[in-house]
């Protein structure tokens, strides 16, 4: 079965994602040695790569909102009965779209930061490494072990409705929790790049550039753990132990 054209679209978008986010760690890491157009270089490449991410996230929720269970992804986390608030949440309601949430924020904030902020040369270079890395890992990921948009066998049956997604999940909570915590780990991306700025360039205004990004990311996070708090105590079956689980706990260590 042909994939509908957003479903291509997307699947493309991967590959856009990955290969841009390749090249702009490759020009990012010659911005530091050879021509200072190279930084200018790998934040267009970047960009292009951010372009790709966007169409992955189409593909999927238009393959989320139109039922389309020739996707397994789609199969999984959704079904026909499931309310819209849900269907958009399933975006992140197992690995594969999670991986595209996470690979989609940090080609956001990089993008915004790039626009706002005043960084040339190999300073612009070397702050993109870190992004341009990362990105180009969660895409790989996506593309050969956990694709989000990956159909089923050729041989195998469609499913004429979804698993659905877990009961327990189908909560506000799923809704708000988990990207606000997305949001504050690659927030951080952003400060901890210019901290790499300052490490291989000198660059004087790394705190400065920093400032806002480090307390957004701390906002987010502290939102999403108190979000995740009261989830926890009010979904059935959870309670106080949701302080126990090493996932939820990761969270701690970036806040603090």
């Amino acid at each position: 079965m042909n994939p509908s054209l957003p479903v291509f679209l997307g699947r493309f978008g991967l590959w856009i994602l990955f290969s841009f986010s390749f090249l702009s760690l490759l020009f990012s890491i010659c911005s530091l040695k050879l021509n200072i157009q190279w930084g200018t270089i790998a934040k267009r490449a970047f960009s292009i790569s951010f372009l790709g991410s966007i169409l992955a996230v189409f593909g999927l929720e238009y393959a989320l909102f139109n039922h389309d269970f020739s996707v397994r992804y789609v199969a999984t986390v959704s079904s026909k009965s499931q309310p819209p608030a849900y269907l958009f949440s399933a975006w992140w309601g197992s690995l594969e779209g999670s991986l595209l949430l996470w690979a989609f924020l940090i080609g956001l904030f990089c993008f915004m930061a790039c626009l706002r902020g005043k960084l040339k040369g190999p300073s612009l270079g070397a702050f993109l490494i870190l992004p341009s890395a990362t990105s180009a890992f969660f895409a790989g990921l996506m593309l050969y072990f956990a694709n989000p948009l990956a159909s089923f066998p050729q041989n195998n049956f469609i499913p004429l409705d979804g698993i659905g997604m877990n009961p327990l999940l189908q909560n506000p909570g799923m809704a708000i929790h988990p990207p606000l915590l997305y949001l504050g780990f690659t927030c951080i991306t952003i400060p901890a790049s210019y901290a790499i700025c300052h490490l291989l360039t000198r660059e004087k205004n790394w705190i400065k550039l920093s400032e806002r990004w480090t307390s957004l990311a701390w906002l987010f996070l502290t939102a999403g753990i108190i979000v995740g708090s009261w989830w926890a105590y009010y979904e059935l079956g959870w309670g106080g132990w949701w302080f126990w689980d090493p996932v939820e706990n990761a969270s701690l260590m970036p806040w603090l």
